[in-house]
């Protein structure tokens, strides 16, 4: 399933960037584990609706240690998912 959803992500990749498409690309990178493109990716504007919804994503904990999390979360001040 990983290689499927990398195929996907290349597919993304070549489209121009849209708030929607910016956030899917976030979520792909944070069930691959990829810190950097995520952070980058979710930090897209403008936002898409759904980025709040990170808070419930249980791979989001993988990041806590990065302080790219922190600084996530209190820019949308939303409170920090608990382990």
């Amino acid at each position: 399933r990983l290689d499927e959803a990398r195929d996907v992500l290349q597919i993304m990749l070549k489209r121009p960037p849209t708030a929607y498409g910016m956030w899917a690309r976030a979520m792909l990178y944070l069930y691959l584990g990829d810190a950097d493109e995520f952070f980058t990716s979710i930090a897209y504007t403008p936002h898409h609706g759904f980025v709040p919804s990170i808070r419930v994503e249980p791979p989001i904990t993988r990041f806590k240690n990065d302080p790219r999390y922190a600084a996530l979360f209190a820019r949308f001040k939303l409170p920090q998912p608990r382990d």
